[in-house]
C-alpha cells in the first residue's frame, strides 16, 4: 500500500479530488500478500485505475498521469544496476568537467549523444515543474485544457530512500526539448546548434546573436546535467 502511494502519488491526489479511492478498492479487491513482485503490484494497478475511470469525464487526464507514474516505476533499478550507473557516471564527470572547461563550439570536435539513462517524453497536462511543491499545480491540472509538455526521466546511481527509486524528473521547455531531440543522432556541438538554429526566422542580428547565446546556454545545461554525453563513452 505505502509503495503504491510512493510511486502512483499524482494519480491517486487526481482520483482521490474526483471522488474515486483507488488505494481502498484496490486494497480490497486483491490480496497483495500473495504477489510476490512489485512490478506485478504496479501493473495489477495500473490496470485497475485505468478501467475504474472510464466513463469519467477527465478520464484522459487521470490515464495520463496513471501511465506516466507507471513508466517511471518500471524504470527503476535494483542495486546491482544501481552501481553500475554510479560506475559509469564517475566516467561521464571526468568527461564533463573537461568539456566544460575549455568550451568553445566550434573547436569541440567530438560528436556527442543522449544519455542512455534517460527518457524524454511530451504530455497534455503538466505534471512537473522546476518547484518541487507544486501539489496545487497538479490539482490545477482537473481545470484545465491539453496543452504541449515535454519533461525526462533520468537514472542515477543512487537509490533515494524516500522515493524508492534511482529516477529523477526533469520538467522540459519546447526548446530544450527539441534541442535534446536533435542529438537522437551522434553530432558536434556546432552542427546541433546550426540544426536547431534554422528552425528561426531574424529580423536582426541582435535576435541571431541571443539565440546563439541561448543555444549555447542549453547545451551547456544539458552537458553539465549529463542529458547528452561524447559519443564514444563506454558504458
Amino acid at each position: 500500500m505505502q509503495e503504491l502511494l510512493i510511486h502512483f502519488y499524482k494519480s491517486i491526489l487526481i482520483a482521490n479530488k474526483l471522488g474515486y479511492k483507488f488505494l481502498k478498492e484496490f486494497n480490497e479487491i486483491y490480496n497483495l500478500s500473495n504477489i510476490k513482485k512489485d512490478k506485478e503490484i504496479f501493473s495489477l494497478f495500473k490496470e485497475y485505475s485505468i478501467k475504474r475511470i472510464q466513463n469519467n469525464i477527465k478520464k484522459e487526464l487521470i490515464e495520463e498521469i496513471i501511465m506516466i507514474e507507471y513508466e517511471k516505476v518500471i524504470l527503476k533499478d535494483n542495486f546491482k544496476v544501481i552501481n553500475e550507473i554510479s560506475a559509469c557516471e564517475k566516467r561521464f564527470n571526468i568527461h564533463r568537467e573537461e568539456i566544460l572547461s575549455f568550451y568553445k563550439e566550434k573547436e569541440l570536435k567530438e560528436k556527442f549523444r543522449i544519455s542512455p539513462f534517460i527518457k524524454y517524453y511530451e504530455s497534455f497536462w503538466e505534471w512537473f515543474e522546476t518547484d518541487e511543491a507544486n501539489f496545487f499545480t497538479i490539482l490545477d491540472n482537473i481545470n484545465c485544457p491539453k496543452g504541449n509538455y515535454f519533461f525526462l526521466f533520468k537514472k542515477i546511481g543512487i537509490y533515494d530512500e524516500i522515493s524508492q527509486s534511482n529516477i529523477l524528473e526533469f520538467p522540459l521547455n519546447k526548446f530544450n526539448y527539441f534541442l535534446l531531440r536533435i542529438f537522437e543522432e551522434p553530432m558536434t556541438i556546432y552542427d546541433a546548434t546550426k540544426k536547431f538554429m534554422k528552425g528561426f526566422d531574424f529580423d536582426s542580428e541582435i535576435e541571431f546573436l541571443e539565440l546563439k547565446k541561448q543555444t549555447s546556454l542549453m547545451l551547456k545545461i544539458m552537458i553539465f546535467n549529463k542529458f547528452i554525453i561524447l559519443n564514444d563513452t563506454q558504458l
